[in-house]
């Protein structure tokens, strides 16, 4: 009896791991067709775009009569462009956060290491900055000992009227 209760609960041990095998399989592959729709739709924006750009060229040469026809072909393509830009949003709802923020960098042109150097060298002239100044103050306290005692003896002597008030 002992031994039909350790075996149903591996079995049911190994059932448990085999569901959970399956459900991160299926968030794989849905992960995955995400980052080919959003690929697609991402595409299709950049060929929007570049036609954009060459009715807004078309735009410069254009007789009036061409004109409208052209600022109507724009308004459509700035639309379809708007309504992929929705779906890309909704596709990329199903991408890890990690390769958003990678994409963003990609499409802006900004790379981690572009970043970081940034960042730290924001951080060092801060430090530098902080550095600086308490070396100068020190020094300057360092000339002019005189005054960080007189200093203090004017605030003894407030506090101790203030005592007396």
């Amino acid at each position: 009896m002992e031994t039909q209760k350790q075996e149903l609960e591996n079995d049911k041990q190994q059932l448990e791991n085999r569901r959970q095998e399956l459900e991160q399989a299926i968030a794989n592959q849905e992960q995955e067709e995400a980052r080919s729709r959003y690929k697609a739709i991402r595409d299709q924006a950049d060929r929007i775009t570049q036609r954009i750009d060459d009715l807004r060229d078309e735009l410069l040469t254009a007789d009036e009569n061409q004109m409208e026809s052209i600022k109507g072909k724009t308004r459509q393509e700035l639309a379809d462009l708007a309504r992929l830009e929705d779906w890309a949003e909704q596709a990329q709802e199903w991408i890890p956060l990690k390769e958003r923020v990678k994409e963003i960098f990609k499409k802006h042109g900004f790379t981690m290491v572009a970043v970081l150097t940034g960042v730290g060298a924001v951080i060092g002239t801060i430090a530098s900055f902080i550095f600086r100044t308490a070396g100068e103050i020190l020094g300057f306290l360092g000339r002019n000992a005189w005054l960080l005692i007189v200093a203090a003896v004017i605030f003894v002597i407030e506090k101790f009227k203030e005592k007396r008030s």
